[in-house]
């Protein structure tokens, strides 16, 4: 199923039918076949990109166009494919049952995974910052449940963030 027929469903059945007949089958098939790309939402793919091998000069470039090579404030991460999938794996397995029987609204989640990641920062006319880095991500699902954004750094999350604690999801701030 793609990202678009998930859509369908969610806007036309009630919200318990679609977590229980479409979403979680939906993240365990799609997570298995490592297809990523059906569990994020396009304002993911604005600001980040995935790159089966990360570079500084490639995360960069990115950063230069989605900035208009400057012009404007940006932030983009380039995460590797296989981190990527890691996430999507944990997410399915770990989180989102309970985050559409739980939550059924916007929700940040630590992702007990570690990955490799590139953040490059653009200051309009300024320049440009390139950060490398390997830690946990929190990421940010929709009452829809896909993934709308990540943060290599908790601190630059907004709101509540939940996690695993042992077996029991919890809020971790």
């Amino acid at each position: 199923m793609t990202r678009e027929q998930l859509l369908e469903y969610y806007r036309n059945e009630e919200y318990d039918d679609y977590v229980g007949k479409y979403l979680v089958p939906h993240w365990r098939k799609e997570s298995g076949d490592n297809n990523w790309g059906d569990l994020v939402n396009n304002g993911f793919a604005v600001r980040h990109s995935v790159e089966g091998s990360l570079s500084k000069q490639k995360a960069k470039k990115i950063c230069e166009i989605r900035s208009q090579m400057g012009a404007i404030n940006f932030t983009s991460t380039s995460l590797s494919t296989d981190f990527v999938q890691r996430i999507v794996q944990y997410v399915a397995t770990h989180i989102i049952q309970w985050h559409g029987k739980n939550r059924g609204r916007f929700t940040n989640y630590m992702v007990q995974v570690e990955g490799e990641m590139i953040t490059v920062q653009c200051k309009a006319g300024e320049g440009y910052l390139t950060t490398e880095y390997r830690d946990k991500v929190v990421v940010g699902i929709d009452r829809d449940g896909l993934i709308t954004h990540f943060h290599g750094d908790v601190t630059y999350a907004d709101g509540d963030i939940y996690g695993k604690d042992g077996n029991v999801m919890r809020r971790i701030n």
